[in-house]
């Protein structure tokens, strides 16, 4: 699987991940379950969305037309 964002807080990672999920893109949230730990763990950058690389563009498209994504925000 590939990263195809990383948003700041969890319900953004949230909502990223069903509206990929409602359009039928698989994808997997990693770190869904660090924030229980935040205080000792760092406070940004504990999300990613992840898809599959055949899905990558279509996902990505969909998370910058949906607002949640930045049109100039790029995936390191």
């Amino acid at each position: 699987m590939q990263i195809v964002w990383r948003p700041g807080t969890l319900m953004e990672a949230q909502l990223g991940k069903q509206l990929l999920l409602a359009e039928g893109v698989f994808c997997y949230l990693a770190g869904e379950h660090l924030s229980g730990g935040l205080g000792e763990l760092p406070a940004f950058g504990l999300y990613a969305l992840m898809v599959e690389p055949d899905t990558l563009a279509r996902a990505e498209r969909l998370l910058r037309e949906s607002g949640l994504m930045d049109p100039t925000e790029m995936e390191a």
